[in-house]
């Protein structure tokens, strides 16, 4: 079993998306604006937390970026893109135009429902690619998804939004976007989960917009309204997620293949049991050797070349304001920490 070392913080609820620019930058906080909030900034080597005021709550959507050195560039809940001063950018408001959204005001409770880029080829352009759902009779699936575009050299260096809700993707898909570097170091992958299916539906960003690329069928369970956090390993050569089959029980499978970033192909895929209540969260170590994916009581490490299983953390049953500080989702933080959430607490897992 690999070593862990596991701190236990007061904080704010944490998203992110680690497939996004530098990933040096969260924003934390669930209240609505006339609370105090909180931030995560991180190098190489450390963290660090404060509270801050700022009017952007997060319910579980959130993108955030930052330029190449570091400095953070803005944010987005799903409703609204702030820039770096924490208010809304210009023309940034009425993101995800649906019911849904509308019933959500202080941000999407969506996991990766957006994701910011830089839009390749072009210096002071960026790419929100997001989503809202639709409600059909059994539950929520994704219907469109959007593309949002950014002008860093408008408005003082602040930004502004010169393009919005541009459909790009009508199909039946889950909640989730994941992103991965093109091999050419340009262009960028975008991995959706066809709702219903065993298929990946894989589209590729480049200067010219989203253009659709392959529907790739995997050995794995059907996809029927999957919530997951399906992404990349850091160097993209890895592609995890999580399935729950429905029946008499749920059965819970961590799905781990490998992604050609020349070609967009994925293969290789490996179903790994996982027997221990329902899957929340799931991350790849920085260095890519382990798979984390999580239920509420315990933390499950899987070696991706042996695909052997250990349970690495058991949640203890502490309490904080009352409530269960289990597990939920992860997150692979600049620091090469992974970084685990829960509604009040927030769980450090040392790699």
């Amino acid at each position: 079993m690999k070593k862990i070392i596991l701190f236990l913080f007061l904080v704010f609820q944490i998203t992110s998306s680690n497939s996004q620019g530098l990933n040096h930058e969260w924003h934390l906080g669930y209240w609505p604006f006339n609370y105090n909030k909180g931030r995560a900034q991180f190098t190489l080597t450390s963290d660090t937390f404060y509270t801050e005021f700022r009017k952007m709550p997060y319910q579980g959507t959130q993108a955030t970026i930052s330029d190449s050195a570091g400095n953070f560039l803005m944010s987005s809940n799903g409703i609204f893109i702030a820039d770096a001063t924490n208010d809304t950018m210009l023309n940034g408001g009425g993101l995800n135009p649906s019911t849904y959204t509308s019933q959500w005001p202080d941000g999407l409770i969506l996991n990766n429902a957006n994701v910011f880029l830089p839009w390749p080829e072009e210096v002071s352009k960026y790419a929100l690619i997001h989503h809202s759902a639709q409600f059909y009779g059994l539950y929520y699936h994704v219907n469109d998804v959007f593309l949002s575009t950014i002008d860093m050299n408008l408005n003082n260096g602040l930004g502004e939004i010169i393009s919005k809700n541009n459909l790009v993707i009508h199909d039946t898909i889950n909640q989730g976007i994941a992103a991965c570097k093109h091999a050419n170091g340009k262009d960028w992958w975008i991995v959706l989960e066809k709702d219903s299916t065993k298929e990946l539906l894989v589209y590729l960003f480049t200067k010219n917009g989203l253009t659709f690329n392959s529907k790739q069928q995997l050995n794995m369970p059907i996809l029927f309204a999957n919530v997951d956090q399906h992404l990349f390993s850091q160097d993209g050569k890895k592609f995890g997620m999580h399935i729950y089959t429905y029946g008499s029980t749920i059965q819970n499978y961590a799905i781990v293949c490998d992604f050609d970033r020349c070609t967009g192909i994925f293969s290789n895929p490996n179903q790994v049991l996982l027997d221990k209540g329902y899957l929340w969260g799931d991350a790849f170590s920085a260095s890519g050797k382990y798979f984390y994916t999580c239920s509420s009581g315990f933390i499950f490490q899987i070696n991706t070349s042996t695909f052997t299983v250990d349970t690495v953390a058991v949640y203890d049953g502490f309490l904080s304001a009352g409530l269960p500080a289990s597990f939920m989702n992860l997150y692979l933080a600049a620091n090469g920490k992974i970084y685990i959430t829960r509604a009040v607490v927030c769980s450090i897992l040392g790699l």
